[in-house]
């Protein structure tokens, strides 16, 4: 009898997981049991302890196993619901953010599903099979104190266990999961909820800095260095002085001349060529981002914030971490009276820009509805002219002084020569066996033509215009071409960290139809001038005259001495490229600057309450 009755308490022990890995995949992936057993046995490990720490810490085992069920429905049932109504799950970052609960809350109709019903019933089912189990005394027996105690204990080294988990392991990389940043709930479907969720809150664990303090922050911020006075241009040839900042992040713009010797691209970008004279470009050359072939959210997070991904895991931060209350360029811009608008002609959802355009405060934001259907490709991309006539007419719609952040789509990937016969280009020599490359370079060719269109009518405009753009990252290629492409680069660049760097190498240019008093923080290599996007913002507000923050005056003067900071490493003025596991071996002064800035980042991301 007494091993029956043990085994009838080990069988309960063990369906408890099982429960809560149901209630929370069965909602939104009703099909969880066709998951790989690798991520099967892991979802159920987490449930395990998850179900432990809450029913070994609730006073009463019984009111913890009805919580837990509870818990796990309901998320489960949540978690569809969020897919619902935004497409992509919830993440850590929802959790920990009030303001992005309110996002997910407001303006929605809840519509449930059969699945979901059944993931409610289930729960209601399973606790009433463990009420009546204890009721006819098959359950777990009286809970004396020293019983309650004892699991208090056990629950709380259970939590301690989790957290370890969560700190040190990487299970991406420990079992080769897939994690597919752009599109989440791909992830969650995959993977299951509790290990996707659980793998986010171990990519977004940011550790302190070395010896951090936020005295140490504040200090290097109100150095008198940073107090930086900006030469105010002349607006006074203008009718209207309010000056539009047309901020452009082209998608996968590259030039292929920064990576190896590539003669076809002075004839399919040959008008951004053509910038390099003009008498407004006050900048031209390359811009060093920290991702490549996707990846889009890390490029625009380090041009709108003045951080680097450097200083933050291998993740996306606009899935990962809530931008309220975090100090942005777009603050800037409405703390100085400017509209703020961001534009981008895709799903508002994608890279959870609907709700961290909020966050960062951002005025308006046109997406895809609020385009046409003209200029449409075989996607049903909008293309850069459809892009920029749209930029053109939201300028007109604004009189005064105005911010805009224009994200285009055209050039996204894949490049199919049968879906895009009409970028079909022939290219020289070896690289015309490139089908890939032929289709994207005949996108660059249309980006091309479509900025002649754009730059020929901002320059009508009776009114100062900053123009800002730059390319995202490199598209990501057949492995083919990427393989020429590197045989080439490796012939074009004798040195490692610049060979590197070159993969990460895309357009910029900023130009302005005023006159720019002051370009001495400008840093060049070759002919060019280089930059990465952190310093982007810093360098806008300084060529329209603005007053410049602490801050800016800081990014300022760490671009005269490290003019490229990024995710592979550095460019030091009087040093040259350097990798980033060669950090050590730079000037005690730059290691300051550097350790000063990653100090300043952390406060302002995660230390600002």
């Amino acid at each position: 009898m007494r091993t029956k009755r043990n085994i009838l308490l080990i069988l309960q022990v063990l369906l408890i997981p099982c429960v809560v890995f149901f209630c929370l995949e069965f909602p939104e992936n009703p099909y969880f049991y066709t998951l790989p057993a690798t991520q099967i046995i892991i979802n159920l490990v987490i449930s395990a302890i998850l179900s432990a720490v809450i029913i070994l810490v609730i006073p009463g085992i019984y009111t913890g196993i009805c919580l837990t069920f509870i818990l796990a429905a309901f998320s489960g049932i949540l978690n569809a619901l969020i897919i619902q109504f935004r497409t992509y799950p919830i993440s850590p970052a929802d959790v920990i953010s009030i303001g992005t609960a309110k996002a997910v809350a407001g303006g929605y109709t809840i519509h449930l599903t059969l699945p979901m019903i059944i993931t409610g019933v289930a729960a209601a089912l399973a606790i009433g099979f463990y009420l009546l189990l204890h009721h006819f005394g098959y359950g777990f027996g009286r809970e004396t104190k020293r019983i309650y105690e004892a699991g208090l204990l056990t629950g709380i080294l259970a939590a301690s266990l989790l957290f370890v988990l969560i700190h040190k392991l990487d299970i991406d990389n420990e079992y080769d999961l897939e994690t597919y940043y752009w599109d989440p709930t791909r992830t969650y479907i995959q993977n299951g909820f509790a290990l996707s969720f659980m793998d986010q809150l171990h990519d977004m664990i940011v550790e302190k800095p070395e010896g951090y303090t936020k005295k140490q922050a504040k200090a290097a911020l109100k150095d008198p260095k940073n107090d930086i006075e900006t030469q105010k241009p002349d607006f006074s040839g203008f009718s209207n002085k309010a000056p539009v900042v047309v901020t452009i992040m082209n998608e996968s713009f590259t030039d292929y001349n920064a990576v190896c010797d590539f003669p076809d691209n002075d004839s399919c970008l040959d008008y951004y060529y053509s910038l390099k004279d003009d008498p407004g470009t006050v900048e031209w050359g390359y811009s060093y981002v920290s991702t490549r072939g996707g990846g889009t959210c890390k490029s625009e997070f380090e041009e709108l914030t003045g951080f680097t991904m450097q200083y933050l895991p291998s993740t996306m931060p606009y899935m990962m971490y809530s931008f309220s209350g975090v100090r942005t360029y777009v603050g800037a811009f409405n703390g100085d009276g400017y509209d703020t608008v961001a534009m981008h002609p895709f799903f508002a959802t994608n890279w959870k820009r609907n709700i961290v355009y909020g966050e960062m405060g951002f005025d308006s934001f046109l997406y895809a509805v609020d385009y046409d259907d003209s200029h449409l490709d075989a996607r049903d991309y909008k293309d850069d002219v459809g892009d920029y006539e749209r930029l053109l007419t939201e300028i007109d719609a604004h009189g005064g002084s105005t911010f805009i952040m224009n994200i285009t789509l055209q050039n996204h990937g894949g490049y199919d020569a049968e879906t895009f016969p009409e970028y079909v280009t022939e290219l020289s020599g070896e690289f015309n066996d490139c089908e890939d490359l032929k289709v994207f370079q005949g996108m660059m060719k249309a980006s091309d033509d479509a900025l002649r269109m754009l730059m020929a009518e901002l320059k009508k405009l009776d009114r100062p215009v900053c123009v800002v753009f730059f390319g995202d990252h490199q598209p990501g290629l057949s492995a083919g071409t990427e393989e020429l492409l590197r045989s080439r680069a490796q012939n074009h660049h004798t040195d490692e960290a610049k060979l590197e760097q070159s993969f990460y190498a895309t357009p910029y240019f900023i130009w302005t139809n005023y006159s720019v008093p002051d370009t001495s923080y400008k840093k060049g290599v070759d002919g060019c001038s280089i930059i990465s996007l952190n310093y982007l913002g810093a360098m806008t507000r300084y060529y329209l005259g603005e007053e410049l923050s602490d801050f800016d005056g800081f990014m300022l003067r760490l671009r005269d001495a490290v003019p490229v900071i990024n995710s592979n490493g550095y460019y030091v003025d009087g040093l040259g490229w350097r990798l980033l596991d060669e950090k050590d071996g730079l000037p005690d002064a730059i290691k300051q600057q550097l350790l000063e800035y990653e100090y300043i980042q952390y406060r302002r991301m995660f230390d600002n309450k």
